[in-house]
């Protein structure tokens, strides 16, 4: 019985390993609503400009999400980046920041602070990698916001669920965090 539950707990995060070993990039998705519409989110490898990745420091892991729009999916979502701080090796990690970005049109749409919220189902480094899912809800203003967006008229509201196994960012002499 705990071995099935542990195989449906981590199946998510092991379904891009194979792809992982393919191609040397992080892969992944993040599917939702944007403006109560269904969209979905292609997330970036370490091949892809600019791609997602992680970087761990003073105990906390810096993640960020690069999402592009899925082929044949809703034209108007532009790309989408999640950035969170989460506590490094927690059984159960705690998000401290996060800070969701989608390019508009005209002008960039931000959400953080209390405009974000943002939790973690599972997040595990194995090597250089780091396997993250979780779900998000942000109401994004063109170029953000601070204090509590209550009116989403002037804004977008997105939210779903993210999985993606993701590169470490690479420091300044070339080498992997980690």
């Amino acid at each position: 019985m705990a071995r099935a539950l542990l195989l449906v707990l981590i199946a998510p995060l092991v379904a891009t390993a194979p792809v992982l070993a393919q191609d040397g990039a992080g892969v992944g998705t993040v599917t939702g609503t944007l403006d109560l519409d269904d969209a979905r989110w292609v997330v970036a490898g370490g091949r892809d400009a600019p791609s997602s990745s992680w970087n761990k420091n003073d105990g906390t892991w810096e993640i960020r999400l690069v999402a592009t729009p899925e082929a044949g999916g809703p034209s108007d979502p532009g790309t989408l980046t999640i950035d969170f701080t989460a506590e490094a090796g927690a059984t159960e990690a705690t998000v401290t920041e996060a800070r969701v970005t989608m390019e508009g049109k005209s002008s960039d749409y931000v959400a953080e602070g209390e405009n974000v919220d943002l939790s973690l189902t599972a997040i595990e480094a194995g090597g250089s990698d780091v396997a993250v899912s979780g779900s998000f809800q942000a109401t994004m203003t063109p170029g953000g916001a601070t204090g509590l967006v209550i009116e989403t008229q002037a804004g977008r509201v997105v939210d779903g669920n993210f999985q993606a196994t993701i590169p470490a960012a690479a420091d300044r002499s070339g080498d992997e965090a980690g």
